[in-house]
């Protein structure tokens, strides 16, 4: 009994550090939680101000291009003005030879001016040409600058929201880590305290089967006692070979249940033992089963006393009478006895 209570509690301890350490891990999980959670937020920061340059660049390149667009609107001015400066001038020089020529020719050949002016308008047509191109190539690389930062602004808003749904499901991994830690930690604690109560109850149970099986047994033993006096006092008694007969019987028999009544007592405590080592049992129960267990063998201690006591009036009065008693008249002893 007490080896399978220590092996219990044994086992509650083992149980109990286990629980301990499940508890203590459970609680360094929402720091390391919390620190992941603030590297995740370090870099947050990292690349909302990656985010916030690359807007600044945006928005100076933006600048750089609306300034690179006043000024192609002002070279496109530029050269429309020179172009018809060109052509002003070439006119003027055009009357002014073909005035030279007039007066100093006769004749005055319209197919080299019409040359002249296409030459100086083509070379005036080139001009704006190549200074419109060249203004035409840095606008493109100022739209593929400026596509490039979009598309740098699009990947740094989707990694913004990535991490702003990591960061949510790690604050919501934080919150149900505290509310499971505090889960555990209750049930842990109704645990330990219901395995306190069982071994409470268990020990106060065994405690209470042993003070009734040594109180039964000094009962038993009492009785014994008491029957043993009882019966040397009826064989030191003078009486007849037939009746000394019958008492040895009697006490044979009377022996023998009490050997049956130990054994039953034996048996009664192992199996209470037992129901109480498997199982916490309520006291108010246990005392429904002793009364109930004891019930049955009271009688017959009650119905073995009362005889007892007939037997021991009975020979006290043979004792004071001196006189021997015939056989008519232990027939009612007898009769007696068996109704006994």
């Amino acid at each position: 009994m007490v080896s399978e209570t220590t092996r219990a509690h044994s086992q509650l301890q083992a149980k109990h550090a286990l629980l301990k350490d499940e508890h203590a891990d459970m609680k360094n999980k929402p720091s390391k939680l919390q620190e992941e959670h603030a590297e995740l937020h370090h870099e947050r920061n990292d690349q909302e101000g990656d985010t916030w340059l690359w807007i600044m660049q945006h928005d100076r390149l933006q600048a750089k291009y609306k300034k690179l667009q006043a000024e192609h609107s002002r070279w496109k001015a530029a050269c429309a003005s020179l172009v018809e400066e060109v052509e002003h001038k070439v006119l003027a020089e055009e009357y002014l030879v073909y005035l030279a020529q007039e007066y100093g020719h006769t004749h005055w050949p319209v197919a080299k001016v019409a040359e002249l002016e296409r030459r100086q308008l083509a070379e005036a047509h080139e001009l704006a040409k190549e200074r419109e191109q060249a203004l035409m190539d840095k606008v493109a690389a100022l739209e593929s600058e400026v596509v490039a930062i979009e598309a740098i602004e699009a990947t740094s808003k989707r990694k913004v929201a990535k991490l702003n749904s990591a960061i949510k499901q790690m604050c919501a991994g934080i919150t149900k880590s505290h509310l499971s830690s505090k889960e555990t930690t209750d049930r842990l604690a109704k645990e330990l305290a219901e395995a306190n109560k069982t071994l409470c109850s268990q020990m106060t149970t065994l405690h209470n089967s042993a003070k009734t099986a040594v109180a039964r047994r000094e009962a038993a033993a009492s009785s014994k006692k008491l029957l043993a006096v009882q019966v040397t006092k009826s064989v030191a008694a003078p009486t007849p070979t037939q009746q000394r007969c019958t008492w040895e019987l009697e006490l044979m028999e009377t022996m023998e249940r009490l050997q049956k009544m130990e054994l039953k007592l034996s048996e009664e405590t192992t199996v209470q033992s037992r129901t109480t080592s498997k199982s916490a049992v309520t006291p108010v129960a246990l005392l429904k089963k002793h009364v109930k267990l004891t019930a049955p063998t009271q009688q017959p201690e009650e119905t073995m006393s009362a005889a007892a006591k007939g037997r021991f009036g009975w020979a006290c009065n043979t004792k004071r009478s001196g006189s021997t008693p015939s056989p008519t008249s232990s027939s009612p002893q007898l009769s007696r006895r068996s109704a006994a």
